[in-house]
């Protein structure tokens, strides 16, 4: 089911010492949802450096992608 106006929606669960979001959002609000999932698994992955005491600890799940580049850039 969709909306209109509904841009971006996310689905935030835990289970069995694991955090799962996903993301669904509208490509004409949001062209780059690569990019976007990027900066919230660095965001994460900054958090758990400051907040967990064991600062070795190693980030569950896929890594973070580099956002691919945009045409513009790259000329």
């Amino acid at each position: 089911m969709s909306y209109d106006s509904v841009g971006l929606c996310h689905v935030v669960f835990s289970y069995n010492d694991t955090l799962t979001v996903s993301i669904t959002c509208c490509r004409n609000m949001m062209p780059d949802p690569e990019f976007y999932a990027h900066c919230l698994r660095k965001s994460w992955q900054e958090l758990q450096l400051e907040v967990l005491p064991d600062k070795s600890v190693k980030p569950k799940g896929k890594k973070a992608a580099a956002p691919k580049k945009k045409q513009a850039e790259e000329a």
